[in-house]
């Protein structure tokens, strides 16, 4: 599929592109428009943690010190916002809305039923007592009753710590500098700059409360417990490591797998080493029976002195060698197969010459001992090889089935120690998290966490990007509808460009057609001047094209078919017949479409007058000789003559049977420059299969708007097997679009 189709599928179907696009930024720009504006405060709080002196790190490790900066920052930021922090600000937020005046300069953030709720204005009022005296104490934590009353309300307000921190509170270190910044978002911007502010009041003394001196006691605990976890680990992975080298094992799934597939080898061998052996036994026994009691003995004596032959013995012994070790190498070495095969000819060839040597010196032997005595020897030879290489499969299975057990063994063992290793990791470094952990609370204690600059009042909202958005939803939408389109073109079956013909049917390609609205279509005025329809236009210089090519081609008659019905058959032979009468040429139309008489029906009434069923009469015989009749069609076509048929469920071979439609057609090429034949589709009808042999050449027709289905499969193989009457093929009816 060319990527000019794909320019034209786009071009064509643009609206269903940009209309979807269209309607997804401007769904976009509205919803996003109608969002809430949002705020946000912002407030900078000095760390210390880069220009702290207390990290022991080399001056010629940056990257070791950057790293350590880091963890030092994630630390942080994680006591920050764990839940026993963030407790704080949801209580701060708490009192204000619950002890705030409506009526004040300083109105609640929100209000809440509180009959819904189900507690009284005087309770939610004790409960934000109790909220202040565990800020002033630092100590978030509530008694059960009190933390039950604390969740239910902080959950109707929107102020409790899961949604705090999820949608509205933020805690990041800012950009590189040694500064975090925390950040608060809400519609209100009065409560951005408050929750900020009062959040940043209690982490200092929150923080230097937490700095006890139990915290250097558990460093150390910690970082004792890391070493010993660190040796354990290491311990394990050594025993690891030295089980594998000392069994030579790499990758024990591997070699297991590579074991059984050795065992499976043999095991082959082994069973064709046995049949080796009946087939060996079998030939000597029936060397046997054909020999009385004295051949037989003096066959054995001579079998017995060419295996004891010292050429014999050292061939033998050799091939038991290349086969042993050929069996050990685990039938991966080529080389020692070929080796094998090479020697046992070469004994095969010393036994001939022994064997006739044999014979020689016993005057009584016959021509054909030779060949029994060759082929006991060799079959006694293959016997022992046969018997020999069994015992050396039998060994080296029991090899490598006791290597499989004891992979099975090491896979157990390690898969063991794997476990323990894993474990082993795990504990090592939850440990040492905790050592960093207790670490930063050692090294810590010295940093202020005062803000450098309070938060203030937002002024301007969180811009939203609305036209941004709206712009990368309407891009979004349009790529994947083109995608999408794209997509469908490429699966499509459909014959829509001579391109896609060729691709999908493998057919010569003559010409094409554009597709043109036929009903009040005016060939004369047509091809008498320019036309100003480019649609027009385009099929009337198609159609020339066309013309020249059938007057290219030798052949005077010609069969129109069809994969299947309609394909444009009867409307392409009527105007290539009169762009041909434009060259005086004398056209004759048959319609042999028995079945769809189309060509007929479309004619004049005088048709009626002229069928092949009153032009063929009586066997083998001609109606009189056919005098040309101007006969008026749907085109008005001069030079053209019609012979049509009342149609008939008879095929074209039952029908002319009894009539000489051949010499009938002869006849009619005296008389005229071009014969069409009009034949029913292939896929349906036998019938043009039939008319084949009555024409010099046959055309098909083919709709681009029609797909390629199993059928129409069955019926290109058939024209591409026409060998030399198949003169090609017309593709119709293209959308002028997929032509540029």
């Amino acid at each position: 599929m060319d990527i000019q189709y794909f320019f034209n599928i786009v071009k064509k179907r643009k609206w269903l592109i940009i209309f979807p696009m269209f309607i997804t930024a401007f769904a976009t720009f509205y919803f996003v428009d109608r969002q809430p504006e949002m705020y946000d405060a912002k407030a900078s709080i000095p760390t210390g943690i880069v220009e702290f002196t207390g990290i022991n790190v080399n001056e010629n490790s940056p990257f070791i010190q950057k790293m350590q900066v880091e963890i030092s920052f994630a630390n942080l930021i994680s006591f920050i916002t764990t839940n026993k922090t963030t407790r704080f600000l949801s209580y701060e937020l708490l009192i204000h809305d619950i002890l705030a005046d409506s009526t004040s300069n300083d109105p609640p953030f929100k209000t809440i039923n509180t009959k819904k709720l189900g507690y009284s204005q005087s309770d939610l009022e004790a409960l934000a007592r109790v909220l202040q005296g565990r800020i002033d104490t630092l100590n978030s934590a509530l008694d059960e009753e009190a933390d039950r009353i604390y969740r239910k309300v902080a959950k109707a307000y929107g102020y409790d710590v899961d949604f705090l921190k999820k949608e509205k509170f933020y805690v990041k270190r800012d950009g590189e500098t040694d500064a975090l910044e925390i950040k608060y978002v809400d519609k209100n911007p009065t409560a951005c700059s408050f929750s900020v502010n009062q959040f940043c009041k209690i982490l200092k003394p929150y923080h230097q409360l937490a700095q006890s001196k139990g915290d250097l006691e558990t460093y150390y605990e910690y970082d004792k417990l890391a070493k010993s976890r660190g040796k354990k680990l290491r311990s394990l992975e050594k025993e690891l490591e030295n089980y594998k080298s000392g069994k030579g094992i790499l990758n024990i799934s591997v070699q297991s797998e590579e074991t059984l597939d050795q065992i499976g080898k043999l095991e082959g061998e082994l069973e064709e080493a046995n049949r080796k052996v009946n087939a060996n036994r079998t030939i000597i026994k029936n060397l046997g029976s054909y020999l009385n009691d004295n051949d037989r003995y003096k066959l054995e004596k001579k079998s017995g002195n060419i295996l004891s032959s010292k050429a014999i013995v050292n061939l033998d012994a050799r091939i038991k060698r290349l086969n042993d070790e050929y069996i050990s190498s685990g039938q991966q070495d080529k080389s020692l197969k070929s080796q094998i095969e090479l020697t046992k000819v070469a004994r095969d060839q010393q036994i001939k010459r022994i064997a006739k040597s044999e014979s020689k010196d016993d005057p009584g032997t016959m021509d054909q001992d030779d060949e029994f005595l060759s082929k006991r020897v060799t079959a006694e030879s293959e016997l022992t090889l046969a018997q020999e290489t069994i015992k050396s499969i039998n060994n080296e299975l029991n090899k490598l089935k006791g290597k499989k057990n004891a992979y099975i063994n090491a896979e157990a063992y390690t898969k063991g120690l794997d476990d323990q290793i894993e474990i082993a990791r795990k504990e090592y470094k939850s440990t040492l998290d905790r050592v960093n952990e207790s670490k930063f609370k050692t090294i810590s204690s010295s940093f202020k966490l005062e803000p450098l600059d309070w938060a203030d009042r937002p002024e301007e909202p969180i811009p939203n990007h609305k036209y941004l958005l709206a712009g990368f939803a309407g891009l979004v939408t349009g790529s994947l509808t083109t995608v999408l389109l794209l997509l469908l073109a490429l699966f499509d079956l459909s014959l829509n460009t001579p391109n896609q013909f060729s691709k999908f049917t493998k057919l010569h390609l003559l010409g094409s057609l554009n597709k043109v609205k036929d009903n009040n279509l005016d060939l004369k005025k047509l091809f008498a001047s320019f036309s100003t329809n480019t649609n027009l236009e385009t099929f009337k210089e198609s159609l020339r094209k066309l013309r020249y090519v059938f007057e290219e081609s030798n052949a005077s008659a010609f069969l129109i078919t069809s994969t299947k019905e309609g394909e444009g058959k009867t409307f392409l032979i009527l105007t290539l017949a009169y762009a041909l009468t434009l060259k005086n040429k004398k056209i004759l139309l048959i319609d042999t479409n028995f079945k769809n008489n189309t060509l007929t029906r479309m004619s004049n009434k005088q048709i009626q007058e002229n069928l092949l069923h009153t032009r063929l009469i009586g066997e083998n015989n001609l109606a009189g000789k056919f005098e040309a009749k101007k006969i008026k069609n749907m085109f008005n076509l001069e030079n053209v003559d019609i012979i049509g048929n009342r149609g008939t469920n008879h095929s074209p071979s039952e029908f002319f049977t009894g009539r000489d439609f051949q010499n009938f057609i002869s006849d009619l090429k005296n008389n005229y420059d071009y014969i069409f034949l009009e034949g029913p589709s292939l896929n349906k009808y036998s019938d043009t299969r039939e008319l084949v042999r009555f024409v010099d050449k046959i055309v098909s027709v083919f709709s681009a708007e029609s797909e390629i289905k199993d059928a129409d499969k069955e019926s290109i193989d058939y024209l591409l097997n026409t060998n030399d009457k198949y003169f090609g093929s017309i593709l119709n009816k293209i959308d002028l679009k997929n032509m540029n």
